[in-house]
């Protein structure tokens, strides 16, 4: 206000710089060099200010206009930033896209409709939903997901050389050092030789590898994106992180706080505890998958080759039997937890003896208090029996 002698508005804002506040300013980053490719997207007003603020800012030694049939853009080096090798301007009638790239800025003007990510599944579902927000980051892995059926190849090149690998080591042994360590797999495995050894851990190795694999792929060719927005104008700053996901429903996300309950605990507390931690309702605990499917592909493997297996068989059984327990964070809304003193500090003055002032001492005094909605009187006496079950 002091440099313009007026109120800032958005008018006074476009009047200055040419830029339209009210709407979105926008950075993409693509996969590559980060000096060339990205899109910064400027929402335009006026293009008279604007172009003597990159004149200002850019500084430019040079300066040639690019032509893509009949389509065009405005390329130049920049003196103030030489960490850009190049810098291309593409404009629309309301908008002006900053480019690092040649191809970018062909593809600004040649990408078909269906293709832009205003079309984006992920993107036309998920900005809507932030558009109330300030600031709002998005991840999104389309370009990402074809490098993930890549992997499967990797896995099978890998699994070709496990065998040749086996042989080599094998090979390199000397047959004093093949016998000693025949000796003690024999006694302490009970396997018949070496070879045998090296055939479970070969087992071990393709299941682990094959299964790291599809964890990897499915995931992410499941993954959809992130979010992370934040919102500014309020009296407190909210920062939500989303991970969107096709293999989870909203059940498996901790929810949502719900803000009115929350503050009426911390009412209710009062001002004395200013540290404190809440979390929404957690999702209930599942049994270990990853693991039980781990070991059905060593099993698997076992006996393609004749080996035996019994010893999978009864940790998949033992892993069947135990199902997980429901913790009380998984059935109550909300969990608020702080610190406070659960007795009164020992007092040697009032202590009828010194024996009994040190009994009253205790370390550490403030001790984390967990606090839950009231779900009845019989609710965490259910929760703790459960829990304590053999």
């Amino acid at each position: 206000m002091q440099t313009l002698q007026q109120p800032i508005t958005p008018e006074v804002v476009a009047q200055v710089t040419g830029l339209d506040v009210r709407r979105t300013i926008g950075l993409t980053l693509y996969f590559g060099d980060p000096r060339r490719m990205f899109v910064l997207s400027l929402p335009t007003q006026a293009r008279e200010p604007l172009a003597g603020l990159l004149n200002g800012l850019l500084k430019p030694s040079q300066v040639e206009v690019v032509r893509f049939g009949e389509k065009k853009a405005l390329r130049l080096v920049s003196q103030s930033m030489p960490f850009l090798p190049e810098l291309y301007l593409v404009s629309s009638d309301d908008m002006l896209y900053l480019c690092g790239d040649r191809s970018l800025a062909q593809a600004l003007h040649h990408t078909p409709a269906s293709q832009r990510f205003s079309q984006d599944p992920f993107l036309s579902r998920v900005l809507p939903e932030t558009e109330d927000k300030q600031l709002r980051l998005v991840l999104n892995p389309s370009m990402m997901r074809p490098f993930a059926m890549q992997l499967q190849g990797i896995g099978t090149l890998a699994k070709m050389m496990i065998p040749q690998q086996r042989a080599n080591l094998l090979a390199k042994l000397s047959a004093e050092a093949k016998e000693q360590i025949e000796m003690q797999v024999r006694s302490q495995l009970h396997v018949r030789d070496l070879e045998e050894f090296a055939d479970y851990a070969e087992c071990v190795l393709i299941a682990t590898l094959e299964g790291v694999l599809d964890f990897i792929t499915s995931r992410m060719v499941a993954f959809e994106g992130l979010t992370i927005d934040a919102a500014l104008r309020s009296g407190e700053i909210e920062f939500t992180l989303r991970a969107h996901s096709q293999r989870f429903g909203p059940e498996a996300y901790t929810s949502a706080l719900p803000m009115r309950e929350v503050k009426e605990a911390l009412a209710w507390l009062g001002p004395k505890y200013q540290s404190f931690t809440v979390s929404g309702k957690k999702p209930t605990r599942k049994e270990n998958r990853v693991f039980s499917a781990w070991l059905e592909r060593v099993r698997a493997q076992c006996d393609a080759r004749g080996l035996k297996s019994s010893f999978l068989v009864h940790v998949s059984k033992l892993l069947e039997d135990q199902a997980p327990i429901p913790t009380v964070e998984s059935q109550v809304p909300w969990t608020f937890t702080t610190h406070a003193p659960l007795s009164p500090a020992g007092s040697l003055r009032e202590a009828a003896s010194l024996q009994d002032y040190f009994a009253t001492l205790e370390t550490p005094l403030h001790r984390p208090v967990t606090l839950v909605p009231d779900q009845g009187r019989a609710f965490l006496e259910t929760c703790f029996r459960v829990k304590s079950r053999p």
